[in-house]
C-alpha cells in the first residue's frame, strides 16, 4: 500500500505526542480521519487550508495503521479515511507544510522525493536488519537499504 498523508496543525500533533495517540476533531464529528495520497494532498490543502500557516503533513504507512482504512469517494476521487484513533508508530515522518507567499501549497520536496523513490523501487532490498518489538503481528524487522533509508518490514514467515 502507498504512503498516505494527513494535514494537521502543529499544536494538534504536539498534543497527540503527549497523549500517545492522534485524535483529530473529525474523528468525533465524522467518525474518521481525513487523509490524502501524495497526488491529492496539494489539491486538498489548497481547497481547505489556503493561507493557513503552522501546518504539518503526517506521513503515514498504511500497513502500520491499527484502525481500518477505507478508500471512499469524495469530489470524484478515492480518498483514504482512517476509522479510529491513529497509532503514532504508523507516522513515519512529519513534514513542515507552509503555504507559499500567495497562500497556495506545493508538494514538499521530501514527499516528492519519497514518491519518486517508491515508484522507482518496487521492493526494498535490505543491506541490514534489526529486530525490534512490534505493535502489529507480522512486522518485526527494521530494514536499512543501500541508500540508508530505514523501514519496518513484514516477516516472510
Amino acid at each position: 500500500m502507498s504512503l498516505i498523508l494527513h494535514i494537521t496543525a502543529r499544536s494538534h500533533w504536539q498534543q497527540a505526542q503527549q497523549i500517545g495517540v492522534y485524535r483529530p476533531d473529525s474523528l468525533s464529528s465524522e467518525g474518521f480521519i481525513h487523509c490524502s495520497t501524495p497526488a491529492q494532498v496539494v489539491r486538498t490543502a489548497n481547497a481547505f487550508f489556503a493561507g493557513q500557516s503552522g501546518l504539518l503533513l503526517l506521513c503515514i504507512e498504511p500497513e502500520f495503521v491499527q484502525p481500518e482504512i477505507r478508500y471512499e469517494t469524495a469530489d470524484g476521487d478515492q480518498f483514504p479515511h482512517i476509522y479510529g484513533a491513529l497509532n503514532l508508530d504508523a507516522v513515519t515522518q512529519v513534514v513542515e507544510f507552509e503555504p507559499e507567499p500567495d497562500g497556495k501549497f506545493e508538494l514538499p520536496q521530501e514527499i516528492a522525493l519519497e514518491r519518486r523513490y517508491r515508484n522507482r523501487v518496487s521492493s526494498v532490498r535490505c543491506s541490514s536488519f534489526v529486530e525490534y518489538p512490534h505493535q502489529k503481528p507480522g512486522f518485526s524487522k527494521y530494514c536499512t537499504d543501500a541508500l540508508g533509508n530505514g523501514r519496518k518490514i513484514k516477516d516472510e514467515g
